[in-house]
């Protein structure tokens, strides 16, 4: 009888035909000591994502064919239907194991029940440090992140209210990290029925973390000392994404809405506001002076999330998590 641990590996697709070949290649050099179950679900890729799975993994990867694109969430649920593991491993399909990344996030869980996701440190191909953590939208998140003020305080202070912009390696407890990568116990995930299936793209993985604080009473632990390559943005990239700044700003303020009280949320919000027009108005000034696509890009950032924060609906106050 094979009593090898078993993990059941997650992976959403939607047409990644030139990154999935070395995505599970490296997976399956990287992770071959466990019992591993890959599970991946395609959301109707239109390239030869399937094709290449098919040509190449049929022995090792379980495939999952949808015929509707259901995002992020709704296809890793179905995924989590079909998994057999003790752990549950989302990844992304634009990762690249280049160590044995499992071993030391399954120490972490079986040593600190109070603990129920653990992420390692997503690094750019050149290993150079890539942000995937971050704080809960919240008012201190908009005065220590946004507004900069982490600038100008002690570096405790800052690894607490501006998780973001704490770029360093330090294995450490955070708000919440980023879906490319989130290992958890299958029971656990089991419990709160995975995903929240309401959110198609943009804020998921902020809100899974809440979730299993809320629900489970169980943090989520940045596991720095481990290394993993993500390139990031990759099915996104296949489209116009003009409405992300749109999609993740009404994901911030949904977000707010379903775990804080009315009070709570107008003040968020006005800040919020407040946030967006200043940083508008420093990088319009700024592009007034230099020709910079860093500037040009924030200025069309702030002025799309104001304008979003304005046009939201503050009577909608629904799925609260009690």
């Amino acid at each position: 009888m094979d009593n090898r641990i078993k993990i059941s590996y997650l992976v959403v697709t939607w047409n990644n035909q030139e990154i999935i070949e070395e995505c599970l290649n490296s997976l399956l050099k990287f992770e071959n000591k466990y019992d591993n179950q890959i599970i991946v679900v395609d959301n109707n890729s239109s390239d030869n994502t399937c094709k290449i799975i098919k040509e190449n993994f049929s022995e090792n990867v379980e495939l999952i064919e949808s015929s509707t694109n259901y995002g992020f969430s709704k296809a890793n649920n179905i995924a989590l239907k079909y998994a057999k593991g003790d752990y549950i491993f989302y990844v992304n399909p634009d990762v690249i194991f280049i160590e044995d990344i499992v071993s030391p996030m399954i120490n972490i869980l079986q040593n600190k029940s109070y603990v129920g996701i653990v992420s390692p440190c997503l690094v750019y191909r050149d290993k150079k440090y890539q942000v995937s953590t971050g704080n809960f939208p919240s008012i201190s998140k908009l005065i220590f992140d946004d507004l900069q003020i982490y600038h100008l305080v002690p570096s405790k202070i800052k690894m607490k209210f501006a998780q973001a912009q704490y770029k360093n390696k330090q294995n450490r407890y955070v708000d919440w990290t980023y879906g490319a990568a989130h290992f958890c116990r299958y029971e656990d995930v089991n419990k709160i029925q995975g995903y929240p299936s309401d959110i198609f793209m943009y804020g998921e993985d902020t809100e899974f973390c809440m979730i299993f604080l809320k629900k489970l009473n169980q943090k989520t632990f940045y596991l720095g000392s481990s290394e993993l390559i993500h390139i990031g943005g990759f099915s996104e990239s296949k489209v116009i994404n003009s409405k992300k700044v749109t999609y993740v700003t009404r994901s911030n303020l949904n977000f707010v809405k379903k775990y804080h009280n009315y009070i709570y949320y107008y003040i968020y919000k006005y800040l919020y506001l407040f946030v967006s027009l200043l940083k508008y108005l420093i990088f319009s000034i700024a592009a007034i002076f230099k020709n910079d696509l860093k500037i040009s890009n924030g200025k069309i950032k702030w002025k799309n999330t104001a304008k979003t924060i304005f046009c939201d609906n503050e009577d909608v106050f629904e799925n609260k998590i009690k």
